[in-house]
């Protein structure tokens, strides 16, 4: 919806897969008109999420990421490859957004929790 300002999908046990980020990417392309300012999103433990649903919603929709000002992520214990991460990078250090305040949650695995330091380190 044009008006929503806001969305928490923040739900501990829900079932979101690569398809229902693909509708959410759509629902806020840049066709559509949007006021999203908050992205809060729990993608943790759950084994339908890859990086094709990830990079869909963040990497190849770059409008929503020029319009949120406030990003949280939890991609714990997820199919979300360190490569969808870099891009996820990569496209940040190329193209400005509004972002102010960008959250990432992961599990424990070094390396990624290195990278997630670096992508949130792009906002600060």
């Amino acid at each position: 919806s044009s008006h929503l300002k806001t969305l928490d999908i923040s739900l501990y046990d829900t079932k979101i897969t690569n398809e229902c980020l693909k509708i959410l990417s759509e629902s806020f392309s840049g066709n559509q008109p949007c006021s999203l300012e908050t992205l809060k999103i729990y993608l943790g433990q759950n084994s339908h999420i890859s990086g094709p649903g990830f990079e869909k919603l963040f990497i190849e929709n770059s409008f929503l990421l020029k319009k949120l000002k406030h990003l949280t992520l939890n991609i714990e214990n997820t199919k979300i490859p360190q490569t969808s991460l870099r891009k996820f990078k990569q496209f940040l250090k190329e193209n400005p957004t509004n972002l102010e305040e960008l959250l990432i949650d992961t599990d424990s695995n070094a390396k990624v929790e290195d990278l997630v330091k670096q992508i949130m380190d792009i906002i600060s």
